[in-house]
């Protein structure tokens, strides 16, 4: 059975906004100011698991994008975030295989296309999971 990468994308959800985010699914959620954070799916790597289920084995990746009205809102949003997203996230139908891991980080960046400008910090993580 392949995983499901929607699984994936809304344990990460889940885990964020118990942390007290607010969170949107490829977009900034609706009718929230600044801080937030946009989570946006990245690949569905497909590990070799057991015998029985060779595409079992899960290890997507997940940018996370940190919006705030000043460069320390989105730090505070990356840094909630991290708190949420190193510790457990919950995948339904799923077992973690190993802890996630934080595979690469942006600065925080200033978007003066928008208006007012934002500040975006993006982060990127790693999900390990394997068949419950």
């Amino acid at each position: 059975m392949i995983p499901s990468a929607r699984a994936h994308t809304a344990g990460v959800i889940a885990a964020l906004e118990a942390a007290g985010l607010q969170v949107g699914r490829g977009v900034a959620p609706a009718g929230v100011d600044p801080p937030y954070v946009v989570v946006h799916a990245g690949g569905l790597s497909v590990l070799d698991g057991p015998v029985s289920g060779s595409h079992a084995d899960a290890s997507p990746t997940m940018h996370v994008v940190c919006v705030g009205e000043t460069a320390d809102q989105a730090e505070w949003g990356r840094d909630k975030a991290a708190a949420a997203l190193l510790g457990i996230v919950t995948v339904a139908g799923r077992s973690r295989l190993h802890p996630p891991e934080l595979e690469a980080s942006q600065p925080v960046r200033r978007d003066d296309d928008r208006s007012p400008p934002i500040f975006e910090a993006v982060d990127i993580y790693r999900i390990h999971t394997t068949p419950a």
